[in-house]
């Protein structure tokens, strides 16, 4: 049966998680920006440092502008049509083969997504 602590004791957990997800996030862009490297945008840096073993994802959000592709369409080859599918999304696999002039790309737009990270106590 559900109490009143049990509501007290909720609002605290939710309280505690929303401050620790925040500092973890905090704590998580100050280590990405640590380990960054200018060349990746996205992938994997591995680094150690202070004891600790650390792996830096690096992820690229990347999207549709469906105007732009609308009008596009008639114009872009078979591989490029192979990378849509129709919602429209992007099939990634078949957009990294493209070649970087393909028209494809004036449709796309990245931002940043958060990276994440593997931490672990290395061995003395």
């Amino acid at each position: 049966m559900i109490t009143t602590k049990n509501y007290e004791d909720y609002l605290e957990a939710k309280a505690k998680l929303n401050f620790w997800k925040k500092k973890e996030n905090e704590l998580r862009v100050s280590i990405l920006e640590d380990m960054e490297d200018p060349a990746i945008q996205k992938g994997t840096v591995k680094k150690q440092h202070l004891g600790f073993s650390v792996k830096a994802t690096y992820k690229l959000n990347e999207s549709i502008d469906e105007a732009v592709l609308d009008r596009l369409m008639g114009e872009l080859n078979d591989e490029e049509k192979d990378c849509l599918k129709f919602k429209p999304s992007l099939i990634q696999k078949n957009i990294n083969k493209l070649d970087n002039k393909s028209k494809l790309f004036s449709c796309i737009t990245s931002k940043p997504g958060l990276g994440s990270i593997v931490v672990e106590v290395l061995e003395k």
